[in-house]
């Protein structure tokens, strides 16, 4: 017995032992984790800092674009004129696209296409099957939110990244390192990527060697902050042409995704859209004609013309074998002939940015013009009032009535209908008021088109075309 009972303690002892081992294993396996974790994230805080320790380039476009805005602050503050203020925001609008065309001005010939959707909606996904190397995942995917900042990807022989500070810092950065700073993670633990990083530059072999494809970080309503869903809707709006995904393994189409791209899409009538249906190898063909007959259906009540609809599954590595999807559910031109057709080389850029800047410049200029109409108007109508009132002496009572009434921050009130002298001299005094008004709005217009004029030479510099 005595024996059976050392065996038993023994035996128990191991049983321990091997448990505080285990224990221990797992420990040491946590704390090997965590020293790799720490060693990653010391890398990551390490690339970041050459990033942020690049050398400024020096944007000369971009500079004295930004000059001319800040002339446009001062004459906003001596004018204050409501339409100089539009006229700055519109301006301020469009500072991105200068940027961006001003540090790669080669792409002045290029299509530039947003490509949005909500979280998950599938976008890197559908980019990486634009790149011409077959299985080239070079955007991060993954079933949570993984693009943070915008990317421009556009056809280079050299495949290299490039990312832009907000400070205006280039650096080109590794693949590894894109993918980690890609990621959507607003609860990094060091600090967000957004708060160093404005956008990147994604240079490779393309399929399209005409058009350049920004990737728009997937706006999640639930979770997004105002300002992610408001720089969303930037990138929407800014863009000449649209490419939409909406993922469909649910079977329906999400109420959300619907109403931020019609929201996103009001009062931009002139925009080019494509609608592309997601992930639709997992769902069977009654359901994808459902959805595609939901989304036309519902684009249509916003009047909103969109060039196609098309399913599509990125397990078709090459986009021409989506032609044969796309047969059995048509709506418009095919996703195919969509981009052949936008793969143009036209160098439109300076055009389309001189007739930004024009249309900017005359929709708001004609307020003021209006106004000046307006005085004109009213000088000739005192004019007159005050013709008649010489000439007409049974009138100048129901004159000074109509007086009154128009202008009725005078003091008329004294006033009788033989009081020629003083009746005459307010008059001439309001005439003398907006003649001044006149002028002012006049120089006002001719400082304005001054400043436009600086702007328009800034644009074609970048181009090296007057």
């Amino acid at each position: 017995i005595g024996y059976l009972s050392n065996d038993y303690n023994v035996d128990n002892l191991n049983d321990k032992l091997n448990e505080i081992n285990l224990t221990l294993e797992n420990k040491d396996n946590a704390i090997s984790n965590l020293k790799k974790e720490l060693e990653e994230e010391k890398e990551y805080i390490s690339n970041l800092l050459e990033i942020l320790n690049a050398k400024k380039s020096v944007n000369i476009c971009l500079e004295n674009y930004k000059a001319s805005l800040n002339k446009f602050i001062s004459l906003k503050e001596k004018y204050s004129f409501a339409f100089l203020t539009n006229i700055f925001f519109d301006l301020k609008n469009i500072e991105n696209e200068i940027e961006i065309i001003s540090t790669n001005s080669f792409l002045y010939n290029k299509n530039v296409i947003a490509i949005g959707g909500g979280f998950s909606s599938g976008k890197s996904s559908f980019i990486n099957t634009l790149f011409e190397i077959e299985n080239n995942d070079l955007l991060p995917v993954g079933n949570l939110p993984v693009t943070a900042i915008p990317s421009y990807i556009f056809n280079d022989k050299e495949k290299k990244i490039e990312c832009l500070t907000l400070d205006g810092r280039i650096s080109e950065i590794s693949e590894s390192l894109f993918k980690k700073i890609s990621k959507k993670n607003d609860n990094d633990k060091t600090f967000n990527a957004k708060n160093i990083v404005k956008h990147f530059y994604v240079k490779n072999q393309l399929k399209y060697k005409n058009i350049c494809f920004i990737d728009i970080p997937g706006y999640n309503p639930a979770k997004d902050s105002e300002e992610d869903l408001k720089i969303s809707k930037e990138y929407i709006n800014n863009a000449k042409v649209l490419i939409w995904l909406f993922p469909i393994p649910d079977g329906t189409t999400s109420k959300d995704d619907l109403k931020f791209l019609i929201e996103a899409l009001e009062n931009h009538n002139n925009k080019i859209i494509y609608i592309v249906c997601t992930k639709a190898d997992l769902r069977g063909d009654n359901t994808i004609k459902s959805v595609c007959d939901e989304i036309n259906k519902e684009l249509k009540k916003a009047k909103i013309k969109a060039e196609g609809i098309s399913p599509y599954t990125s397990n078709y590595i090459k986009l021409g074998e989506n032609k044969e999807y796309f047969k059995k559910f048509k709506y418009g031109v095919s996703l195919n002939e969509f981009l052949n057709k936008m793969n143009k080389n036209d160098s439109y850029k300076v055009k389309e940015l001189n007739n930004k800047i024009e249309n900017i410049f005359e929709d708001n200029i004609k307020l003021g013009k209006d106004e000046i109409e307006n005085i004109d108007t009213h000088i000739k109508f005192l004019r007159n009032i005050k013709l008649i009132y010489i000439s007409d002496i049974s009138e100048r009572n129901g004159l000074i009535y109509r007086y009154k009434s128009l202008y009725k921050d005078l003091n008329m009130e004294n006033i009788k209908s033989d009081n020629i002298e003083q009746f005459e001299k307010d008059i001439n005094n309001r005439i003398s008021d907006l003649e001044k008004n006149k002028i002012y709005i006049n120089e006002c217009i001719s400082d304005s088109n001054k400043i436009k004029n600086e702007i328009l030479k800034c644009i074609n510099n970048i181009f090296n075309e007057e």
